[in-house]
């Protein structure tokens, strides 16, 4: 029943695509449904024509370096739409999360933390006000702990990794965890 859902929505978005060829939001959309569906080629060339649209649509671009990552493995092509989405906006954390992932398959495990270290930086400075900024700030916290953790564990860093696990461990046991709170 959801894959008829997904597939009528296609001709919806078809359908606005078609009305209003410069909507760049109708492109996206229509891009998303075909991620649900598992076409990945669909998607990939959906988000592209969103983008021509929108150069400045970041979300579109992380959305297709998410496709080449998960779905291709294609970590070069996943890192090219990582930092291109950056370039529009340094603050969107789910790209610089998958771009930290992709430096920590390249074995390039101090980039990785960098990465890491630049999420934890942003999520202190700032308290997203607009929904616009939520979604650029969206990041679970007590993941940023694990991953800084287990990195700094791999390098050797046993005293800062046992401090950030420490820190990931006091957040379970919360059980109201919020994300994107601001780091004490």
């Amino acid at each position: 029943e959801k894959i008829q859902k997904y597939k009528e929505s296609i001709k919806n978005y078809n359908l606005a695509c078609n009305l209003d060829r410069k909507n760049y939001i109708y492109f996206y959309h229509l891009a998303r449904m075909y991620v649900y569906l598992e076409d990945i080629s669909s998607a990939i060339k959906f988000f592209e024509k969103s983008i021509i649209l929108n150069p400045y649509n970041v979300f579109a671009y992380y959305e297709i370096a998410n496709l080449y990552f998960a779905k291709l493995k294609n970590l070069t092509e996943a890192k090219k739409y990582l930092i291109k989405s950056l370039e529009y906006e340094p603050n969107f954390i789910s790209s610089k999360n998958l771009l930290a992932s992709i430096l920590l398959q390249e074995n390039n495990k101090i980039a990785a933390l960098n990465q890491y270290n630049e999420i934890e930086d942003i999520l202190q400075k700032y308290e997203p006000k607009t929904e616009y900024e939520k979604s650029l700030l969206d990041f679970r916290i007590e993941m940023l702990y694990l991953n800084k953790a287990n990195i700094l564990k791999n390098i050797g860093d046993f005293k800062l990794a046992t401090y950030y696990y420490k820190k990931y461990y006091e957040l379970l046991k919360n059980e109201n965890i919020k994300n994107n709170k601001t780091i004490k």
